[in-house]
């Protein structure tokens, strides 16, 4: 119970630093705008401030806090972990539950995700999108979407939300 306290703080903690941080960040990482938007099922939208690439060697994605766990739409370039994503490198999405933990210097590490794809993702020069998510994977979805990268450090997954 305390750990789910801690991480729920840590969670609001980053969100809101991200919040004020964003005019921080630069290029594909800086949000600009998000949207949520749902008629039967969700749509999310990020827009930032260059455009996201597409064949990277980059660890990165954009994330949205849901009633079940973190919708991530992401890439990197190492691993092929989700079905349906065709390639390593391709962006696909994870539900993911979120660990506090001292392994990671952001003090966040991947707890556990699911390996099926939620939604469709798309990329459009700085607009990234997920259509057709269904409520019954991810309750209500937040508006404000944050960058993170990720990074392995102790034998975990890292997300270094980008503020």
């Amino acid at each position: 119970m305390t750990t789910k306290i801690i991480l729920a703080a840590s969670m609001v903690a980053v969100f809101a630093v991200s919040m004020f941080g964003a005019a921080f960040a630069s290029g594909h990482l800086a949000v600009v705008d998000s949207s949520v938007s749902k008629q039967g099922v969700y749509t999310t939208t990020v827009t930032v401030s260059a455009d996201i690439p597409t064949d990277t060697d980059e660890n990165f994605g954009y994330a949205w806090f849901t009633d079940k766990g973190v919708l991530v739409a992401t890439s990197h370039p190492v691993a092929v972990d989700s079905v349906g994503q065709k390639e390593a490198g391709d962006f696909h999405t994870h539900l993911v539950q979120l660990e506090a933990t001292g392994d990671c210097t952001s003090g966040l590490a991947v707890g556990s995700l699911t390996k099926h794809q939620i939604g469709r993702v798309s990329v459009d020069g700085s607009v990234l999108t997920i259509n057709n998510i269904p409520p019954g994977q991810t309750g209500g979805i937040s508006e404000g979407a944050l960058a993170f990268t990720l990074s392995l450090e102790n034998d975990r997954v890292c997300v270094n939300p980008v503020v």
